[in-house]
């Protein structure tokens, strides 16, 4: 089954990553993650107990198609949500924002891309099963 699913992963990437070629995308890197320590404070994940180093999720990658919402990598994936919503395209005064709703047991993730940001590189937080993400996103177009 993982395999089956793997091939489905990379497939839909190759053609995510056509779309890149052709379309309005954000290329995304993690650089920093935190969530709720049982304290109810933030943490790190490797102080939480039973939860994946921080050091295997701060390289991770992942790809925005802007149009559509539709969302490809390792974290940050929606191509099982419910539902995918683009809140806010962005410009220069707003930030990108997307909400994505999974079920049958509701979980939403949420992303934010401060596409007002000067820089060619852009801010991004998320949250994602309940994990908060920070870090870079590159716009094509």
């Amino acid at each position: 089954m993982k395999k089956f699913y793997f091939l489905w992963q990379v497939i839909g990437l190759c053609l995510l990553s056509m779309q890149v070629l052709a379309g309005d995308v954000y290329h995304c890197v993690i650089q920093d993650q935190i969530q709720a320590a049982y304290s109810g404070k933030w943490a790190r994940s490797e102080k939480m107990m039973g939860a994946m180093p921080v050091a295997n999720q701060s390289s991770q990658q992942f790809v925005v198609d802007r149009l559509t919402g539709r969302i490809m990598g390792d974290v940050f994936d929606n191509q099982d949500a419910k539902r995918i919503e683009v809140l806010d395209v962005g410009s220069d005064q707003q930030a990108f924002k997307l909400l994505a709703v999974f079920g049958p047991n509701i979980s939403v993730d949420y992303l934010q891309i401060k596409e007002y940001h000067q820089q060619a590189d852009k801010p991004f937080t998320g949250m994602s099963q309940g994990k908060a993400y920070a870090g870079m996103c590159h716009r094509n177009v």
